[in-house]
């Protein structure tokens, strides 16, 4: 139940908003808590001080942003029915101009995915920004392997991403 929400490569931070911004910690087998949400006051920090230093962000959007979970799975929770939805704000965690911004693109590139066949849809829409934080949505379910999304940061941010260090250890392995 243990959820990734930010990934470094090369360089590049990946952030996936929704779900993935739940925060929860195993009590034993099978057992989770939610422990809260991703950022805490010291990640927020870091991420607008790399936006603010202009280093490479891409935020991938898509995931769902209410989840269902089982009232003992939080903390703190009344009593009542089973499951219970969790809405993750999204990209709360953001300055105020570039939130409008990536739910502007949301909105956007939501009509365009589903005025589309989901055949003819990359797995990602990129935003047309040219500055360090740039936005992606999510238009399938499989998985965004890191070797892919490095290959998107590389296309997003131009050199800034280091690609060569990928292919480094490729050869290393092989």
């Amino acid at each position: 139940m243990t959820t990734e929400t930010e990934l470094e490569l090369d360089g590049c931070l990946v952030i996936f908003e929704g779900a993935p911004r739940l925060r929860w910690r195993r009590l034993d087998a099978g057992h989770w808590r939610m422990t809260g949400l991703w950022p805490d006051e010291d990640q927020r920090v870091r991420v607008h001080g790399r936006i603010d230093a202009g280093l490479p962000t891409l935020v991938v959007l898509g995931a769902p942003d209410s989840v269902p979970v089982l009232r003992e799975e939080c903390a703190d929770m009344p009593p009542g029915p089973d499951p219970v939805d969790i809405t993750v704000p999204l990209l709360d965690w953001l300055p105020a101009p570039h939130r409008r911004r990536g739910l502007d693109f949301l909105a956007a590139t939501t009509r365009v995915a589903e005025s589309r066949p989901r055949l003819l849809l990359p797995p990602l829409l990129l935003d047309d920004d040219p500055g360090a934080l740039r936005f992606a949505l999510r238009t399938t379910e499989g998985p965004l392997w890191p070797r892919h999304l490095r290959e998107v940061a590389a296309h997003a941010f131009g050199d800034t991403v280091r690609t060569e260090q990928l292919d480094q250890r490729m050869e290393q392995m092989a």
